[in-house]
């Protein structure tokens, strides 16, 4: 048989020869159809998604949300109504609250004209979960698609964190996202609430609209030296960040990662987890998150893969509730495959601790393209050659 590559709406690299077409298309699905709900003419599904009805009315959504987390988050937003009206929730001229817009704007202390030009509907959502699930101890993971705007929802927890006396720690993958992470508190106006951040890096923070110049220094070598040698930041740090590179080594080699875990466990710290699923698994860094996910006063995850593999389960545990094994889940889930992994997302959306919202897959096309008989060939070859290596080794 012929090796294939399955493609979506993505293009790969196979090299292709100018004179002739060396990727013949054998075979070509058809994309979801796309039908209108009768019951309520809002919703437009297909065989996977449909229209996302947010609660926010700050603006008119553009995402989908999966069919089979759609009821669960819808009836975790009416959790967060209910908890609402039920509440003794006044705005600033002391009329009582009752909608997730007017409550949000309360929280972050914005006015309700700001909160819509800062957030679209979807962001709103999100964030109203994530400051219900705080509010009850729970974390909560933003399962966003890329694009769909998890960097401001980020932000707004971050100012909320700010407004609720926690410090907030940023983590992430690597140092130019801080530079990102700023773009995003600029643009819900809160850069006036993170003047001050201490990066463990100790690398400039750039300006997001022009990365030639600096928005806030790195601290002079000795300083940060100091800073991480005596577990004390900058009395006036307003926020923290660091990269997962800085937590790969064990706690007993590494005055960052012990000076790390001393702030988390007594700044009070909103640790935020950025592309968690790379903090997650077995290894030290994974080791030193999961200590500092126990130790934080609270957890806010954002990752569009994050529960790729059972294994990355353990990092979440501030979603579950405590009754929940966190080290035996992963076992759990493993035996039981993907029907149970798949009735466990849907168990934490109707929770309200994960949220996902996606582009429209409708128009998505399938495509199995395969190698023409030259580069069979080739390929055959470097696995052959390989296969021979590897059997040195054995």
């Amino acid at each position: 048989n012929k090796p294939s590559l399955v493609v979506t709406d993505l293009k790969i690299g196979l090299p292709i020869d100018q004179n002739q077409n060396q990727i013949e298309i054998n075979e070509r699905q058809q994309p979801p159809s796309t039908t209108i709900n009768v019951k309520n003419p809002a919703i437009v599904e297909n065989e996977y998604q449909s229209t996302y009805l947010p609660k926010s009315q700050v603006g008119i959504a553009k995402s989908m949300i999966p069919i089979n987390m759609s009821a669960a988050t819808y009836g975790a937003l009416d959790k967060v109504v209910d908890s609402i009206i039920n509440g003794n929730w006044n705005d600033a001229d002391g009329n009582k609250i009752d909608n997730i817009d007017d409550w949000v704007a309360s929280r972050l202390e914005y006015t309700r004209e700001d909160l819509g030009k800062f957030f679209s509907p979807e962001q709103v959502d999100a964030i109203a979960l994530g400051i219900y699930n705080h509010d009850n101890g729970r974390g909560i993971i933003n399962a966003d698609q890329t694009g769909q705007g998890k960097g401001r929802f980020v932000a707004a927890m971050m100012r909320f964190a700010k407004i609720e006396g926690s410090m907030p720690v940023f983590a992430t993958y690597k140092p130019e996202l801080f530079t990102d992470i700023y773009r995003d508190i600029s643009e819900i106006g809160s850069l006036d609430h993170f003047q001050h951040p201490f990066t463990f890096n100790n690398t400039d923070i750039r300006k997001f609209d022009n990365p030639n110049e600096v928005l806030f220094p790195k601290l002079k070598s000795i300083e940060h030296k100091n800073a991480i040698e005596s577990g004390h930041l900058p009395e006036n740090t307003d926020l923290v960040l660091i990269t997962y590179s800085q937590l790969a080594k064990a706690a007993d080699k590494s005055q960052k990662v012990r000076a790390f875990a001393h702030l988390v466990a007594s700044r009070n710290a909103t640790l935020f987890l950025d592309e968690s699923h790379l903090a997650a698994g077995e290894s030290l860094t994974g080791e030193n998150v999961r200590t500092a996910v126990e130790d934080a006063q609270a957890v806010i995850y954002s990752s569009a893969t994050p529960l790729k593999q059972v294994k990355h389960y353990g990092v979440y545990s501030r979603v579950f509730p405590k009754s929940v094994d966190i080290e035996k889940l992963p076992e759990t889930l493993q035996k039981g495959g993907e029907a149970l992994q798949e009735a466990i997302s849907t168990a934490m959306a109707e929770d309200g601790v994960l949220v996902r919202r996606e582009r429209d897959f409708s128009q998505v096309t399938f495509a199995t393209l395969e190698p023409n008989e030259e580069q069979e060939i080739q390929i055959r070859e470097t696995a052959d050659q390989i296969a021979h290596v590897l059997s040195m080794m054995a």
